[in-house]
């Protein structure tokens, strides 16, 4: 990472090397010497070209992985509904099998959980 140093100071990237670091200079630093210069404000980071583009394509790339699960979210949802929805469908056929041969006495009964199966598929449809 790049740095332009603000306040000139003497620095170790490496705990045994002292390096002079002069104002108005761009340098190359560790980012274990960069975050105690950062925390002094002796330095700020300075974004170079190169490192923009690889900061944007990394970027690019999140926001292309965000997208692809937002998308296969979207598509096992759409698996789920059309699963409750098969099975609705199917619960709302052999109700109207049983609707046909039902005595007189269960057929109200029978009617009323055929209309509750067919508004639930009609909310699964809206």
């Amino acid at each position: 990472m790049s740095y332009k140093i603000l306040k000139s100071f003497k620095g170790s990237p490496d705990g045994f090397t002292v390096i002079d670091y002069t104002a108005g200079e761009v340098v190359e630093m560790v980012a274990s010497l960069a975050v105690v210069a950062l925390a002094e404000k002796w330095i700020v980071e300075v974004k170079t070209p190169v490192s923009s583009r690889i900061e944007a394509a990394i970027k690019a790339e999140e926001n292309a992985v965000v997208a692809e699960q937002e998308r296969l979210a979207i598509v096992a949802e759409q698996a789920r509904l059309a699963e409750v929805w098969e099975a609705l469908h199917a619960e709302v056929v052999e109700l109207e099998k049983s609707l046909a041969h039902a005595p007189k006495k269960e057929k109200e009964a029978i009617a009323v959980l055929i209309a509750t199966k067919q508004a639930e598929l009609d909310a699964l449809v809206a």
